[in-house]
């Protein structure tokens, strides 16, 4: 996560950060009802495991693992392991991913 200073100020920028779709699609699973979001969470892993089923084993050992850190994903392990996949994973996925996200409709309720 980089630091990004602006004027007096200085804000942490999330790694998906720099993909403003899956940024935005990201903060409505976030908000999402823990129901829906497992079941989208279990669509997300379908579409990165699809090239290769191994993909998430592969790059895990690359994932960040700090007990201080509680980002919003980090309390759910499956969700962890997906989300940070994805930051790994080749635009392709990620745009599918973005296009699951954003046609979902249970992220547009509370």
């Amino acid at each position: 996560m980089g630091n990004i200073k602006s004027g007096r100020t200085t804000c942490k920028r999330r790694w998906y950060d720099k993909h403003q779709e899956l940024s935005s699609a990201l903060e409505k699973l976030r908000t999402a009802h823990k129901k829906d979001r497992d079941n989208i969470v279990e669509g997300m892993k379908k579409i990165i495991t699809k090239k290769d089923p191994d993909f998430i084993d592969k790059v895990c050992k690359n994932f960040p693992l700090n007990p201080y850190r509680r980002r919003w994903y980090d309390e759910d392990p499956y969700l962890w392991l997906v989300v940070n996949s994805l930051r790994y994973a080749d635009d392709e996925t990620i745009n599918e991913v973005v296009g699951l996200l954003i046609v979902d409709n249970s992220l547009s309720r509370k």
